[in-house]
Parts: structure tokens; C-alpha cells; sequence
């Protein structure tokens, strides 16, 4: 029988006995003769309380154990289907069996991302508010020479404690030079908070990016003096050449025994020798005079900018030019009171940069599109051109120092964009397509 009908019956049932009782009673009450009567009808009615109270009380306290079991993680007590019904028995039996099937998954699952943890190659710790530790993996233990430490102040890196690593830099990301046994490392740090059941912890994560760093810095120098060998033994090469043939002409022992019209042709020779030289010489000169540009960016003096109002000077300024190859210049700031927090004139130089490069790409009747938009947390610039485009060998080599296609090009505008967004804490990227254009990207 289902359990709901079953307990309505036995309910009823109480009931319409106890109403019996109660109507006998109620006859007898006041008649001595039926004292004895009165009794036991009195004892029976006692009886049917008692098995009311305990009618009720029986499915409290199984609701109870049920519940009791959810709120210690404990459902191996099963529920008999003779005390509820096979109905209820069966739901009970079920949930209880989910439960303990999904605590089993979730332990498995967090011995398993514990495990992960403790065994991830990057070192790992979490704390809380009031500094304890609750995970210290074997990568954190391994680097920083620390054994199972107790709270976050008992962690110290080269005299500093984890505290103010963390808090030295708003962006709550730090790098630490350090040297252990003898060995440089570069540690960077990272910290985000989280909320874990009612309770802030904070997750560190420290990484030795020292490989990383000095590869970045080898492939840096590689690039710089291939780009310094190229540029100075092609301006050596012609002045050691030309050098020589004026050494030559003027080593000539009946050179002032010549004819006049004879020696004439020589120290012409020998004079546009040396103009040659001098030319050479200067395009040494304004070559390391480009390095030392790229090597002294100014700090920027950050203030607010009005983008439209700078994009409306610009459009300004190269009227004229644009106008000389047909060029349409198109220019979009959503919303149209967008402003950057940047150095004005270092941002101007980004944008004649980026704007030259996009008039020198464009054939006649080219476009241009200079769009400034909000992009999530960041403000993003765009310089979009339907231009000739770069190949992706080109397009690779675009920041780095000295690197050039053009013929009267110095190789440092670009990568003195980069300087520049790096000063202001932004980043640059390229797009390139051959023959459809290039489009570079500020984010701010």
C-alpha cells in the first residue's frame, strides 16, 4: 500500500477510535455503576493518545535521521520500506544513495585536484585572512627552500616577506631576483583572491620565468647586432673602398707631374671620393643618433586626452597629404568622449608613426581608418589601412630595431611605438595581409 494512504488510514482510523472512546465516555461519566467501565474506556483512550503521538513522532524522527545524515555526510543507514512503505522507503533509499554517490565524487574529485596541486610543476600556496596556510605544494616547498611552514609570515624571499612582495606593486603581480646555491632565479609572483565558502583566500602562484627572461633577452641581442653588423658594414664597406681609391690616387708619385687638365680629373675623383666618405659617415652618425632615440624614451607625463579632439588635429595636420594621393581618412571614437591617461606628445609621435606608414602603404584613392573603442576594461586604437601590406616574414621583423623596407627609412619607428606603449603600461599588435593591408592595434 502506498505509505500516504497507509498513514491516512492509521490516522483515521486513531482518530475515529478515539471519538468512540471519547462518545462512551461520555455515557458513562457520572454513573457509579459503571465506574470499572469508565476506567478502562479511560485507559484505552490514554492508549490511542500514546499511539497518536507516537504515529506522529515515528516519521519525525525518520525525517529526522534523514536529515541528520545530510548534515553530517552520512547516508549509510538505509530506511526500512515495513516502517514507511515501499513508495517513501524507495525515495529516501535513492536520494540517500545520490548523496553518497556524489560525496564520493567530490572527495575523488578533490583528492584528485589536491594531488594535481601538490604535484603541479608551478609552485602554489593559499592562505587566509588571518595569514594560515591551507596549501603549500611540493613545487613552492622545492623553490623556495621552505618546509611546510604554518603561516604566511613564515614565509621570507632574499629578507622579504610574502606580504610585501605581494603588496608592492598595484597590480598585485611582482617579479623577485633571488640567487640560490649560487643560481640566479626571477620569480614571478601572482596573487588573486577568492571567496570559498563564506571564507577570502588568497592564491599565490610563483614562477621561475628566469629561462624565459634570458631568451627573451638572447634573442633581443641576436636581433639588435645582426641588425647593427648589417647597417654598419654597409656603410663601412663602401667608405673602406672609397678610402682606399683616394689613398691610391693620391700615393701616385707623378700625380703632380701630370697635366693640369690630368690632375684635375684625379682630385675630382679624390673630392667626390671624400664628399662620398663624408655622406657615409653621416649616415652613420644619424644611425647610432637613431639608437639613442629608441634608447631614451622619456617617462611619460600621463594626463587625460580627449581622443576626438586628438584625432581631429591629426586629421588636420595631414589634410594636405592626404589629399595629394586622393586618400580618404575615416575616423570613429565610440563613445565620443573617450579619453586615455598617456603623454600627449608621446602619443602623437605613436600616431605620425602609425599614420606615415599607413599614407606610404596606400596607393592613389587608398582609405585609412583611425577607430578608438572601449574594449572590456581597456581602451583600444586602431590605425586600419587598405595598403600593399606586408609579407609575414616582414611583418615579424616590423618592431624589431633598425629593421626596414624603405628606402629612406631609419628602422626605429616602430619599434619606438613599442617603447612608447610599454612606457604607458599598453601593448602594440600588428595584422598584415599582403596586398590588402595592415592594421595596428593600441591597447591602452
Amino acid at each position: 500500500m502506498n505509505f500516504r494512504w497507509r498513514y491516512r488510514a492509521s490516522l483515521l482510523l486513531l482518530l475515529g477510535m478515539f471519538s468512540v472512546v471519547l462518545f462512551a465516555i461520555f455515557n458513562v461519566f457520572n454513573k457509579p455503576a459503571y465506574f470499572f467501565t469508565f476506567v478502562v474506556l479511560l485507559s484505552i483512550a490514554v492508549l490511542l493518545v500514546v499511539a497518536l503521538v507516537y504515529l506522529w513522532e515515528r516519521q519525525l524522527h525518520l525525517m529526522e535521521v534523514f536529515f541528520l545524515g545530510a548534515k553530517h555526510n552520512d547516508f549509510t543507514q538505509g530506511f526500512s520500506k515495513n516502517a514507511l512503505g515501499r513508495e517513501l522507503a524507495d525515495a529516501l533509499n535513492t536520494l540517500a544513495n545520490k548523496f553518497q554517490q556524489d560525496m564520493s565524487g567530490q572527495r575523488a574529485e578533490v583528492a584528485l585536484l589536491t594531488t594535481i596541486i601538490r604535484q603541479a610543476p608551478i609552485a602554489i600556496i593559499t592562505f587566509d585572512t588571518d595569514g594560515r596556510i591551507h596549501i603549500f605544494n611540493n613545487a613552492a616547498a622545492a623553490l623556495l627552500d621552505i618546509k611546510a611552514p604554518s603561516g604566511v609570515n613564515d614565509i621570507v624571499v632574499d629578507g622579504t616577506g610574502l606580504h610585501n612582495i605581494l603588496s608592492s606593486t598595484a597590480s598585485k603581480k611582482n617579479t623577485v631576483k633571488i640567487t640560490q646555491d649560487g643560481i640566479a632565479l626571477n620569480l614571478k609572483f601572482s596573487a588573486t583572491k577568492i571567496l570559498l565558502l563564506d571564507s577570502e583566500q588568497t592564491v599565490v602562484t610563483i614562477e621561475n620565468i628566469g629561462r624565459e627572461i634570458h631568451q627573451a633577452e638572447y634573442e633581443a641581442w641576436r636581433n639588435l647586432i645582426g641588425v647593427l653588423t648589417h647597417e654598419i658594414m654597409n656603410s663601412i664597406t663602401p667608405i673602406v673602398s672609397l678610402a682606399d681609391s683616394c689613398k691610391d690616387i693620391l700615393s701616385q708619385e707623378a700625380l703632380l707631374e701630370s697635366s693640369k687638365d690630368a690632375l684635375a680629373q684625379e682630385l675630382n675623383d679624390v673630392r667626390k671620393g671624400a664628399e662620398m666618405i663624408a655622406n657615409r659617415s653621416q649616415g652613420i652618425m644619424n644611425f647610432v643618433d637613431g639608437y639613442r632615440r629608441l634608447s631614451k624614451v622619456p617617462l611619460p607625463q600621463k594626463q587625460a586626452i580627449s581622443l576626438q579632439r586628438l584625432f581631429d588635429d591629426f586629421e588636420l595636420l595631414y589634410e594636405l597629404r592626404l589629399a595629394k594621393k586622393s586618400i580618404e581618412l575615416t575616423i570613429v571614437v565610440n563613445p565620443s568622449d573617450l579619453k586615455i591617461n598617456a603623454d600627449r606628445q608621446l602619443i602623437e609621435q605613436v600616431l605620425i608613426n602609425l599614420i606615415n606608414n599607413a599614407i606610404d602603404a596606400c596607393d592613389e584613392g587608398g582609405k585609412i581608418c583611425i577607430l578608438a573603442k572601449l574594449h572590456k576594461s581597456n581602451v583600444l586604437l586602431e590605425v586600419d589601412d587598405n595598403g600593399c601590406g606586408m609579407a609575414t616574414q616582414v611583418a615579424t621583423q616590423v618592431f624589431t630595431p633598425f629593421y626596414t623596407t624603405k628606402r629612406e627609412g631609419t628602422g626605429i619607428g616602430m619599434s619606438l611605438v613599442r617603447q612608447i606603449m610599454h612606457a604607458h603600461g599598453g601593448q602594440v599588435a600588428l595584422e598584415s595581409t599582403m596586398n590588402k593591408g595592415t592594421k595596428v592595434s593600441l591597447v591602452f
